[in-house]
């Protein structure tokens, strides 16, 4: 059993590193609005070319994607059964 001091460490440091990522995930998101409106003005073929090269690592990574979700999903539950 944790003790609330080690609940309270944990908590913080998940909420910091969730932190992080969500930082890291604007910045990314950011940059790409910002190649995807440059691109569209560069060829009007873009938006054709982009929906193939989606499809396609959507395909490539959704595995990935699945397992990682199952994963966190397993350690939930595991944590709301302690």
């Amino acid at each position: 059993m944790l003790s609330e001091r080690q609940l309270r460490f944990f908590l913080i440091s998940s909420l910091e590193m969730l932190r992080a990522h969500d930082a890291k995930l604007n910045s990314i998101m950011v940059e790409i609005a910002a190649v995807r409106d440059a691109l569209n003005e560069i060829g009007p073929k873009y938006n054709e070319v982009l929906a193939r090269h989606r499809k396609k690592n959507e395909e490539e990574v959704q595995l990935s994607i699945d397992g990682q979700l199952q994963r966190f999903d397993e350690l939930i539950h595991q944590l709301k059964a302690s």
